[in-house]
């Protein structure tokens, strides 16, 4: 497939986009040839389940009807259930699922969050969240599992395996392991701060859970907002490209968070290893224009953009996209079920033991 694809076709793969502000019209999925859309705070995608599908089946056509016919990826912060859709089941944040110390739980409740996820559209999700918390300044001490490095990787284990199953099952979806890396050790506790951590100190203790994730078969990483030693997160080759891709042996997709792309050095994050782009807020021209000058430059090689094209299309094709790319309106009565809503009561009992 990707011997038959154009620069402008694989730079598209590249780019993710919101499906109600980041383009002039649904047209551009097609235009622009995006690999990827996610739903965000901001206008729903319809009035129930079938209608938030029914907005995505349509956004699929549009990819589809293109000469090589390349299906989206649909993503969504599905973090403690699927907490953009009311209705939905919601369990305890990260923080209160790791109080449980219960991987078993962690693991059943990752797989209701993928069916119902899937049941409302989408096929990946920004989840789990792995900081290792040292500062309870830092204000989303929630999101992480817990300061413990073991309890996390167990639990990072767990919640992949959980969501992911067989990918090409209906009922599972891509996760993603956040935020490379860092996030929660930053200088007095700031979001998006330097941690001035040591590669040594960041092997021993933020990097096993990634570590047990890559084990797991992840399929996305997502870089943070922090730096090391000064050095942005999203343009760290030595720790994304060194590390996580050639030392580590990840072979899923490198996706940088809000506006990554802009706000970490431009082409510098994806030489950095950075795969694909959240290209929102007017990103989108700047990142596609901007990588593209930069390959015929040559300031950006093909080999780079052929890489992080291989790993897009690869996770698609794990994931079955390509012979059924639409949701299964089947799984929508399985949204918020008794049994479902059981289970996160137990989360809750066993949280605050």
């Amino acid at each position: 497939l990707m011997s038959l694809m154009t620069l402008k076709e694989k730079v598209g793969q590249m780019s993710q986009v919101r499906h109600f502000k980041d383009m002039e019209s649904d047209n551009d999925i097609a235009i622009k040839f995006i690999g990827s859309v996610i739903h965000t705070q901001g206008p729903e995608p319809g009035e129930d389940a079938l209608g938030w599908q029914n907005r995505f089946r349509a956004l699929q056509e549009k990819a589809l009807s293109t000469r090589l016919g390349i299906p989206l990826l649909f993503a969504v912060d599905a973090v403690h259930g699927q907490n953009t859709f009311e209705g939905a089941t919601i369990f305890p944040h990260n923080i209160g699922m790791g109080a449980t110390q219960n991987p078993v739980l962690v693991k059943e409740a990752a797989e209701i969050t993928a069916i119902e996820t899937q049941a409302t559209g989408f096929n990946w999700t920004f989840s789990p969240c792995i900081a290792i918390p040292y500062n309870e300044k830092w204000g989303r001490v929630y999101e992480a599992f817990s300061e413990s490095t073991p309890l996390t990787s167990t639990m990072v284990a767990a919640s992949v395996a959980g969501h992911q199953g067989n990918l090409k099952d209906k009922e599972t979806v891509m996760a993603t392991a956040k935020h490379f890396i860092g996030d929660g050790a930053t200088d007095y506790g700031i979001e998006g701060g330097n941690t001035s951590l040591t590669i040594k100190e960041i092997s021993e203790r933020l990097l096993p859970p990634y570590k047990a994730a890559v084990k797991a078969k992840v399929g996305a990483v997502m870089v943070s907002f922090n730096t090391i030693s000064d050095t942005a997160m999203h343009a760290h080759k030595v720790l994304i490209h060194d590390t996580l891709k050639k030392s580590m042996g990840f072979d899923g997709i490198v996706v940088t968070d809000w506006k990554g792309y802009s706000r970490f050095g431009k082409n510098d994050v994806v030489n950095a290893g950075v795969d694909m782009v959240m290209a929102v807020d007017g990103d989108l021209d700047v990142f596609q224009k901007g990588l593209h000058s930069a390959v015929v430059k040559d300031s950006v090689s093909l080999e780079r953009i052929n890489d992080a094209v291989k790993r897009i299309l690869r996770q698609k094709f794990r994931l079955g996209l390509f012979k059924n790319p639409y949701p299964e309106p089947g799984l929508i009565p399985k949204i918020g079920s008794k049994r479902h809503r059981d289970k996160a009561r137990q989360a809750v009992r066993e949280s605050l033991v």
